[in-house]
């Protein structure tokens, strides 16, 4: 079984629009926010980290 899974994130060259991206999720998957200061934020996808 598969999840969709969408997040947003904005991106400094446009600061005013935010960005929607769906990806598809395996089961077990594990998904991890990467917070760093004043630094678009990067997820981690199994530990592939998904650039946004």
């Amino acid at each position: 079984m598969n999840t969709n899974l969408t997040f947003c994130y904005s991106d400094r060259s446009y600061p005013n629009v935010l960005i929607f991206r769906e990806i598809q999720i395996k089961r077990g998957a594990k998904i991890t926010p990467l917070n760093k200061k004043n630094s678009v934020q990067h997820w981690l996808l199994n530990g592939t980290v998904l650039k946004s």
